[in-house]
C-alpha cells in the first residue's frame, strides 16, 4: 500500500502523528506543573499572565483569558495615600492599579492629585550653642549643658536644652597660705568660739580644712544688775529702755518694745510694738565634715542629708526682689501655673498633688476650669522647654476662702509625675514651725523690678527671708481694708522678710512656697504659701510679705491626700 501513495502524503501523516505525541507530552507536563487547584487560584487572583503561555490552554480558568485577552484590563484603583506633607502648603496623594491583560493595558498605573494643609509647619531650631563648663570641676562626674533658641517661641518641636555627662578629671591640689589671725570671740563670757582662716592657692582644692575653730571666753558671765531688766505681766523680759531680749545670740535676731506703755500684753494683738534687728554679727562657722554632716543652705550650722527616696531632697551639693538665680535641680518641687494668662507658682507635695494659693485659682466667686490651668514641672524657665506638662483633674479650694483669708488650694493631676532629679515632692511641716528669725527661702518667677515693666523673670529666682514675729506684719497690715481684721486675729499666717533689706516677693510669685530646712536634717519643707504684700509696690523696707501658714492646714490637706506611711512627703 505504501508503494502507491505519494511520498509527501506519507511525510504529512508522520508529522501529524509526531505533533500529536508532542502535544500529549506537553499537556502532561503542564498538568503536572499546574494542577487544577493551582490554576483556579491563578484565575481567582487574576494572575493568569504568570502562567507559561504553552500551558494556559490546559490550565482551567486561564484558558478563558486566551479567548478574551483584553476583557480583564485594569484592576480597581487603590485608595489614595496620605498627603506627602503634613503642614505648610501643597503636597501629593497617590493611588495605583494593576494591569491584568496579557496584551497590556492603555493608560498609566499611577494617579496623583494635589493635597493641601493650612497647618503651619514647626519652626526650625537655631543651632546648638557650645556646652558650658562641667558642673563638677574635678574629682567626679557631673553634667554640662548647651542651649538652642526657637525663632518663634512655642512653634519648635523638642527641647531647647541638652545635657551630657562630663568628668572633671583629677583634681590638682594646691598649697595653703599661712593661717590668718583668730577672729574676735563670739561672746564675752560663758564660752564662745574663735575662727581663723587660710586660702588655697595654685588649684581649687587643697588637703585639709580652710577654717580652724577654738574655744574662747570660757569664764562664767557676771549677773546682770537687776535694775536694768524689767518683766511685763506677760513675763517678757526687757531692758531699761523697754526693749525685749534679742531672739538670737548671733546671725541677726529681733527685739521689740511696746508702742504704748499702757498696752504691754504680748498676747493682745492690739498692743502694737516696734521691732528692730539685734546681734547682727555672723555666728561662728561650724566644721561639718565629721560624721557625714553638711552645711545648711545659706545659713550657719550643720545638718544630715535626708535618706534616698525621702521628700524635700535638693539635688544641688528668685515675684522675688533682691534675689539670686536658682540652679537647675535646686528646687525640683517648684511648679509653674498659668491660669487664663495669670502666672502663679505652686509646689509638688505628692506624686499627684500640688498646693498653691486659692486666689490664683479663684477670682471672686469664679473658680478656674480644669482646662484653663497649664501645669509645668522640672524647669527653671517658665517660658522654655519643660520636663513634664500636666493637666488638672480636680481642684479643691479651702471652703472658708474669702479674698485672701484661708488662701490655700490643692490641685490633683490627671496622672502621677515621674520622679527624677528635676521633679521631686517637698515635705509638709508635719507640725514643725520655723524658729524665730530663722532664715528660709522664697522662690518664684515674679517681677524683679517693681519700677520697671511688669515682666516675669525668665529664670526661677530665690531670696532669703527671715521668719519674723507675726506682730511685725500686724503693725504693717492691721489697718489695711479688707484684710486688716484677718491679719490682726488669725494665727494661720507667717510673716517673712527683712527689717532693713529689700528682700521680698512680688507680682507673679503668688502661690509659690516659703521653704525652710528641718531642725534635725537638711530636708526641705514648705512652711508657707505666698499670699500678699503691700499694694502697688515690692521690696519696701519694713513691709515684709505674708504667707499662708501650711502647718495650720495640714489636717485639711490630709483629708484629701493619702500620704505614704513611710518615705512619703509628710516627713
Amino acid at each position: 500500500m505504501f508503494k502507491i501513495l505519494d511520498n509527501g502524503f506519507i511525510v504529512g501523516i508522520l508529522a501529524i502523528v509526531i505533533v500529536s505525541q508532542i502535544h500529549q507530552v506537553q499537556g502532561q507536563l503542564c498538568h503536572d506543573r499546574y494542577p487544577l487547584q493551582i490554576c483556579q487560584v491563578y484565575h481567582q487572583r487574576r494572575l493568569c499572565k504568570y502562567v507559561e503561555k504553552s500551558c494556559r490552554a490546559t490550565c482551567s480558568g486561564c484558558s478563558d483569558v486566551i479567548l478574551d485577552q483584553g476583557a480583564m484590563g485594569w484592576s480597581e484603583w487603590t485608595a489614595f495615600s496620605l498627603c506627602s506633607v503634613t503642614c505648610g502648603g501643597r503636597g501629593v496623594q497617590t493611588r495605583t492599579r494593576i494591569c491584568n491583560s496579557l496584551n497590556g493595558c492603555s493608560g498609566s498605573s499611577v494617579s496623583n492629585k494635589r493635597c493641601n494643609t493650612e497647618k503651619k509647619c514647626p519652626s526650625a531650631w537655631g543651632p546648638w550653642g557650645p556646652y558650658g563648663s562641667c558642673s563638677i570641676p574635678c574629682g567626679g562626674q557631673g553634667l554640662k549643658y548647651r542651649v538652642r533658641t526657637c525663632p518663634i517661641p512655642g512653634t519648635c518641636i523638642g527641647l531647647g536644652t541638652s545635657q551630657k555627662a562630663c568628668y572633671g578629671g583629677i583634681c590638682q591640689r594646691g598649697q595653703w597660705t599661712a593661717w590668718g589671725p583668730f577672729q574676735p570671740c563670739s561672746v564675752s563670757c560663758g564660752g564662745g568660739k574663735q575662727n581663723r582662716y587660710r586660702s588655697c592657692r595654685g588649684a581649687k582644692t587643697c588637703p585639709g580644712f580652710f577654717e580652724e575653730v577654738r574655744s574662747c571666753a570660757i569664764g562664767p558671765c557676771q549677773k546682770q544688775a537687776p535694775a536694768t531688766m524689767t518683766t511685763t505681766r506677760s513675763n517678757v523680759r526687757s531692758d531699761s529702755a523697754g526693749w525685749s531680749q534679742c531672739t538670737r545670740s548671733c546671725g541677726t535676731g529681733t527685739r521689740f518694745k511696746f508702742d504704748k506703755p499702757s498696752c504691754t500684753d504680748v498676747n493682745n494683738p492690739e498692743c502694737l510694738r516696734t521691732f528692730e534687728e539685734c546681734n547682727i554679727q555672723n555666728c561662728p562657722t561650724e566644721t561639718c565634715s565629721w560624721n557625714g554632716l553638711v552645711p545648711r543652705y545659706k545659713s550657719s550650722g550643720c545638718c544630715s542629708r535626708p535618706s534616698s527616696g525621702h521628700c524635700g531632697q535638693s539635688f544641688v551639693s528668685g515675684r522675688v526682689i533682691n534675689g539670686d538665680f536658682s540652679k537647675n535641680q535646686q528646687w525640683p518641687w517648684m511648679v509653674s501655673l498659668r491660669i487664663k494668662g495669670l502666672l502663679c507658682g505652686g509646689t509638688l507635695i505628692d506624686k499627684q498633688w500640688i498646693v498653691t494659693a486659692a486666689h490664683c485659682i479663684k477670682r471672686g466667686r469664679v473658680t478656674a476650669k480644669l482646662n484653663e490651668i497649664e501645669i509645668r514641672l522640672g524647669t527653671n524657665f517658665w517660658d522654655r522647654p519643660y520636663v513634664s506638662k500636666h493637666q488638672a483633674s480636680k481642684i479643691i479650694v479651702h471652703p472658708r476662702h474669702d479674698y485672701l483669708q484661708n488662701d490655700i488650694a490643692i490641685i490633683k493631676l490627671k496622672s502621677q509625675v515621674k520622679l527624677s532629679s528635676s521633679v521631686q515632692p517637698v515635705c509638709l511641716p508635719d507640725g514643725e514651725d520655723p524658729p524665730a528669725d530663722s532664715p528660709c527661702i522664697a522662690i518664684g518667677w515674679g517681677i524683679t523690678d517693681p519700677k520697671g515693666p511688669p515682666n516675669p523673670a525668665n529664670s526661677l529666682m530665690e531670696v532669703q527671708l527671715n521668719h519674723l514675729d507675726i506682730n511685725v506684719c500686724r503693725k504693717r497690715y492691721g489697718r489695711t481694708r479688707d484684710i486688716g481684721n484677718y491679719v490682726m486675729n488669725s494665727n494661720r499666717l507667717i510673716c517673712a522678710g527683712m527689717l532693713t533689706k529689700r528682700n521680698d516677693i512680688c507680682e507673679g510669685d503668688s502661690g509659690g512656697p516659703l521653704l525652710c530646712q528641718r531642725r534635725n536634717s537638711c530636708a526641705w519643707y514648705i512652711a508657707g504659701i505666698v499670699s500678699f504684700g503691700p499694694k502697688g509696690t515690692c521690696g519696701e523696707i519694713g513691709s515684709p510679705a505674708v504667707f499662708t501658714k501650711i502647718v495650720s492646714f495640714e489636717r485639711w490637706i490630709s483629708r484629701h491626700i493619702s500620704f505614704p506611711k513611710a518615705g512619703g512627703c509628710k516627713k
